[in-house]
């Protein structure tokens, strides 16, 4: 799906589920670790007007996250982890609604764009602030707006991370896990 975008050969719903029913969780877990999917404009852009909207493609991403999270893949030592760390924003409802804990970071949009454009530009891919705001922006009304993201359950632990460097963030989050 994303290779789709990437590539410029368009938007395909039809494709896009199918490519999505062929996905395993190991092919996830590669896909998410190339920094042209995670770290390209473009893909955050387009990602919630299309895919995102796709209820059977979001239904299978769901899907693999709990074999992900219930089944993670060996350690580099060949050991099974402990437990695994899940990114997005249905985790703590649709993927693991029964994990031990569930966070929800935030921040103003000011302060994400802001860190969003200093990432980018750190990478070689600058954008201006502006546009990087906007993008933000839209992003959280597309997603606020879309009714297959639930909002965070009342178990949720929210943190907003807007006044806080990483190390504050990792602190005030390890400060909850008993």
């Amino acid at each position: 799906m994303l290779k789709l975008i990437l590539d410029g050969k368009g938007f395909d719903e039809d494709v896009c589920i199918k490519t999505a029913n062929a996905l395993t969780p190991n092919q996830i877990a590669e896909l998410l670790k190339k920094p042209d999917i995670r770290e390209n404009p473009e893909v955050s852009r387009l990602i919630p007007i299309t895919i995102a909207k796709i209820q059977e493609v979001r239904a299978r991403l769901v899907e693999i996250g709990k074999e992900f999270s219930e089944n993670p893949p060996l350690l580099e030592n060949g050991k099974t982890p402990l437990g695994v760390v899940l990114d997005g924003r249905e985790c703590g409802t649709m993927t693991a609604p029964n994990a031990d804990y569930k966070f929800y970071l935030t921040a103003r949009p000011e302060i994400r764009a802001q860190r969003r454009f200093e990432d980018y530009k750190k990478r070689g891919k600058e954008q201006p602030f502006e546009k990087v705001l906007a993008d933000v922006i839209a992003r959280d009304e597309t997603d606020g707006n879309n009714p297959l993201i639930p909002k965070p359950t009342p178990d949720t632990i929210q943190v907003d991370s807007s006044d806080l460097n990483k190390e504050e963030v990792l602190a005030k989050v390890m400060s909850y896990l008993k």
